[in-house]
């Protein structure tokens, strides 16, 4: 008897950590950073079902950057972004298990990033 619902006990704790650490992967992202005239990439998010945020930004007033994302079998690319505070953001379904990557080309004379998160807010 003792053992019944110790190894209940046990596996309803097991199965309530499996919930919540899967929960918590939802709110990831991956970010892409590159200097002026530099092309650089991000990768290793995993889509979780649920519409996410891509958003690229560039510091400087002169050039452009822009992005691609890329993950099972789709790709999506931002508009050209420059100008001080310039900034693209749009909304991707990102299909669960499928793993995506960030591919950032900054042209300009400043710092650009873009960042794709598995949440929309």
């Amino acid at each position: 008897m003792f053992k019944k619902k110790f190894l209940s006990v046990a596996l309803t704790s097991i199965f309530s950590l499996a919930v919540a650490s899967s929960a918590f992967a939802a709110n990831d992202g991956i970010v892409a950073i590159a200097a002026p005239n530099q092309i650089t990439a991000a990768y290793g998010l995993v889509g979780q079902g649920i519409t996410g945020k891509f958003t690229v930004a560039t510091t400087s007033s002169t050039g452009y950057a822009y992005a691609t994302v890329t993950g099972c079998g789709e790709r999506y690319t931002s508009s050209d972004v420059s100008g001080t505070n310039g900034q693209y953001t749009t909304s991707i379904f990102l299909k669960s298990g499928c793993s995506y990557q960030i591919n950032l080309y900054n042209y300009s004379g400043g710092t650009a990033k873009a960042y794709l998160n598995n949440w929309y807010n």
